[in-house]
């Protein structure tokens, strides 16, 4: 962030007498915040399946600049303004109109105000994953009440196969639904159980970015979970007499999914420097769009200007330039000869989904 903008942000009055409510931001500011501030949430909205490794990428970067903007007297006002434009956005996402949007900003300021009182200061990086996990899925939080973790350790084996056959139902019928918001907040409220929470760290951060994919219905669920649960569960029940060794079995069944992200994201992320490289090469102009463009073209390998310049809030002439100069470099294939509305394929970004 330059001095200048960080300095018309000190300067903004103080939002505390206000309490959590929308403030009203000028444009070139609500630019800035939308840069550093917004895209940790739309990032996660904006990739499916094959760019899971990039939307990783993209928050790891933006909560850098979140650090560094994060000035005396900020945080509140990019905070209310993140809920705003998470909200609007998610409306579009999910195809719902203003009233939906406004009872999830609603929702948001709620949320936020809750993770301020219990955490101080709040992480936005980690408040914008969250809200975006939240909101996209069906616009409500995937974060269990609390009121009802106190009652859920599974005292005897009775109590540890009702567990059991909870699981495998609420699964099969995530599955059956269709809905995988359920599935991902299904997979969250067993992952923050007191009695389950020594997980492994690394293991935790994977399973809550396969519940934003979920949440946002961009990825199947994890196909290897349910499908191990269904065919040991007579060894669950066997072994739900020790709760060590239940912990044990289902972690060993949540491993196989957690590797083969993994190996995904490692892929994706290894199509994502090769591309970057190769469209640097070949655009032969250093263009900060370039890096926004390929994460756009790897969750949409076909796509249209006018997609691409919304998504990336651009106008139509500049995402058509930069399309056009990608056709002539071999990065895009023109699918559509049609004056409006031609689509375009990412050849590579295609093979890679």
């Amino acid at each position: 962030m330059n001095s200048r903008l960080k300095e018309r942000l000190d300067n903004l009055p103080d939002p505390g007498h206000l309490g959590w409510v929308t403030l009203s931001i000028e444009p070139s500011v609500q630019t800035a915040i939308r840069q550093a501030v917004f895209h940790a949430g739309r990032a996660s909205a904006a990739y499916d399946a094959s760019g899971l490794g990039t939307a990783v990428d993209a928050l790891r970067r933006r909560r850098e600049a979140l650090y560094s903007a994060e000035a005396e007297g900020f945080a509140p006002v990019a905070m209310t303004e993140l809920c705003r434009l998470l909200s609007e956005d998610a409306a579009t996402h999910v195809e719902k109109n203003a009233r939906f949007a406004k009872a999830a900003h609603g929702a948001l300021v709620r949320e936020a105000g809750l993770r301020a009182s219990h955490l101080g200061s709040v992480d936005l990086f980690d408040l914008a994953d969250d809200l975006a996990a939240g909101l996209l899925g069906a616009g409500r939080s995937l974060r269990p009440d609390p009121s009802d973790l106190s009652g859920s350790r599974a005292e005897t084996a009775a109590d540890m196969q009702a567990v059991v056959q909870a699981m495998s139902e609420a699964l099969a019928d995530a599955e059956r639904s269709g809905e995988p918001a359920e599935a991902a907040e299904f997979l969250r409220w067993i992952l923050r159980r007191p009695d389950l929470n020594q997980a492994d760290r690394h293991a935790r951060r994977l399973v809550r970015l396969l519940s934003l994919r979920l949440s946002h219905r961009t990825l199947g669920f994890p196909a290897g979970l349910s499908r191990g649960i269904a065919q040991h569960r007579g060894a669950l029940l066997e072994a739900s007499e020790d709760r060590e060794t239940f912990q044990r079995v289902l972690f060993a069944h949540w491993r196989l999914d957690l590797e083969g992200a993994a190996r995904q994201i490692g892929d994706v992320e290894r199509l994502r420097r090769n591309l970057v490289d190769d469209v640097h090469r070949r655009y032969r102009r250093r263009s900060p769009l370039i890096e926004p463009m390929v994460d756009y073209l790897l969750s949409n390998p076909v796509s249209s200007i006018g997609s691409a310049a919304r998504t990336l809030d651009i106008t139509g002439r500049g995402a058509g330039l930069i399309f056009s100069r990608l056709t002539a470099a071999g990065i895009l294939r023109q699918q559509d000869d049609r004056q409006k509305n031609r689509t375009f394929v990412c050849t590579r970004a295609a093979e890679a989904v």
